[in-house]
């Protein structure tokens, strides 16, 4: 076993960090990975930073004929040396503020002060050196850092100061008919499973319907946050970042319109504990707070047959297969002939699952739909006007406490 390495660390001030990187004293390795950070993730470090929030730190590598090399923090240095030299500004209060010079003079930005531009410049980085490395384990310490596991976006939800975090977390024991939304996420089958914060990013992917920002239709406001993406892009999670913007804090009347929502989604899903798509689960709820004359009764007679019809497709492509063609046939024109009767709605909805999802297009598809058939019989949904969520509740079955 080779002798363990022995790096040393440094504190250095960012501007003369990236004076150094500018100089050529450190270069970035052509296995270093390119650079992949949108602005969201650029703007957060610089903002930080002027939070005085500790950042993780870099790792360089003195490697012969290399020179010194940054092994991890590439993103990151190519981040600051970007802000100093005014690419993109960050938001302090209200204004878009530049390093030292403003793109387009505006009544919205403007450049740091002189105590702003020194704290960032004497701001400290913490530096891991190794010296005396060879290019191979220079490249065995980058995968090595590279592979750590990321946070996942539940456990950065989970991890994101902001007073609706604080709210849904509380939410989650929230008693409805005697048992608490956390355990109501164990016992339905169209909720995620409770581990690793899931119950959590779904409660916030709720909340984007019950309180979209303020808008003249809050029925279309109400489509495009509810995704609950994989990434730091997900819609979901841009609703959680913007959400002190637009609201600043969570009322006492929004927390009751919460845990009415809640009680008649729970209650719908324990009286009928169907396994909803997720496309589907979110049609749903947002037909619930948004859609006036909404009939749940007709919405899961029409999502049964959506699944009866999906279902005969399969067994017809299955048996095409096996050669049983003349059997495939026939299931197949049986459900072609049901979806006519739905003006080939059937498969326009199973199809805005996989185009669309529950992005803001693949609900806007359902919507459409739901308007079509879902509604109450001799009644028009009205597109610009906003419901209540109780409002017609007397509609959803009363069930018995689980």
């Amino acid at each position: 076993m080779s002798a363990p390495l022995t790096p040393k660390h440094v504190n250095i001030e960012i501007a003369k960090y990236i004076n150094g990187f500018i100089n050529g004293e450190y270069t970035m390795p052509i296995w270093q990975r390119q650079e992949c950070w949108d602005s969201t993730y650029r703007k957060s470090l610089i903002e930080s930073i002027m939070l005085g929030i500790d950042l993780p730190k870099l790792y360089i590598g003195e490697v012969p004929i290399l020179g010194k090399v940054i092994i991890d923090g590439g993103h990151r240095t190519r981040a600051i040396k970007a802000y100093l030299n005014n690419e993109y500004p960050i938001s302090i209060g209200k204004m878009m503020v530049y390093y030292t010079e403003t793109k387009t003079e505006t009544r919205d930005s403007r450049v740091m002060s002189e105590d702003e531009k020194y704290h960032i410049d004497t701001y400290k980085l913490t530096v891991c050196v190794y010296g005396n490395l060879n290019e191979s384990m220079a490249r065995k310490i980058f995968n090595k850092l590279q592979n750590a596991v990321p946070m996942s976006v539940p456990d950065v939800v989970n991890s994101f100061e902001s007073p609706l975090v604080d709210t849904l977390r509380d939410f989650l024991d929230f008693k409805i008919n005697d048992h608490t939304v956390r355990d109501y996420f164990t016992l339905l089958k169209s909720f995620p499973t409770p581990e690793n914060n899931e119950d959590l990013y779904q409660l916030l992917s709720l909340a984007t319907i019950c309180w979209p920002a303020v808008s003249s239709n809050n029925q279309m406001e109400s489509l495009k946050w509810i995704e609950k993406g994989k990434t730091s892009n997900s819609k979901c999670f841009l609703y959680l970042k913007n959400f002190d913007d637009n609201f600043e804090n969570v009322t006492d009347e929004m927390k009751k319109e919460l845990q009415e929502f809640l009680t008649i989604i729970v209650t719908l899903l324990h009286a009928k504990n169907y396994k909803f798509p997720t496309a589907d689960f979110n049609t749903l709820c947002h037909c619930i707070k948004w859609v006036r004359n909404f009939d749940i009764g007709k919405f899961l007679e029409f999502f049964e047959t959506v699944q009866e019809y999906n279902g005969e497709k399969a067994s017809a492509k299955k048996l095409y297969t096996k050669g049983q063609f003349s059997v495939a046939k026939e299931i197949s024109v049986k459900a072609d002939s049901v979806n006519e009767n739905y003006e080939g709605k059937l498969s326009e909805w199973i199809g805005s699952r996989t185009k669309g999802g529950s992005g803001e297009d693949g609900m806007k598809v359902r919507l459409v739909i739901i308007k079509q058939y879902c509604l109450v019989d001799n009644s028009t949904e009205e597109e610009n006007e906003d419901r209540n969520v109780l409002e017609n509740s007397e509609s959803i079955p009363t069930v018995p406490s689980v």
